[in-house]
């Protein structure tokens, strides 16, 4: 997962720019609302590329957390089972 929004990420990083085809639209009001979301794209595109870097990195502790985790518990059992057969 950590990887997919990792690739995610950079491919919005690749986004350089959004073309403004408001005027192409026909309709005054989808011609503006096309405009924002032109204009406004670079930002947005910031905003999300931090976020998702964000969750990959956060995923990716989260993997780390669970495997160590999941390696204690297991030399846990290991030495519990051998602690009972020396009975």
């Amino acid at each position: 997962m950590s990887q997919s929004l990792q690739s995610l990420g950079n491919e919005f990083a690749n986004l350089t720019q959004m073309a403004d085809v408001g005027g192409a639209a026909g309709d005054q009001e989808l011609a503006s609302a096309l405009t924002d979301f032109a204009t406004n794209w670079s930002d947005k595109r910031n905003q999300m590329i931090g976020q998702l870097r964000e969750l990959s990195e956060l995923a990716d502790k989260a993997v780390q957390e669970y495997t160590q985790t999941d390696d204690t518990l297991a030399q846990s059992l290991a030495g519990a089972a051998k602690g009972k057969g020396a009975r």
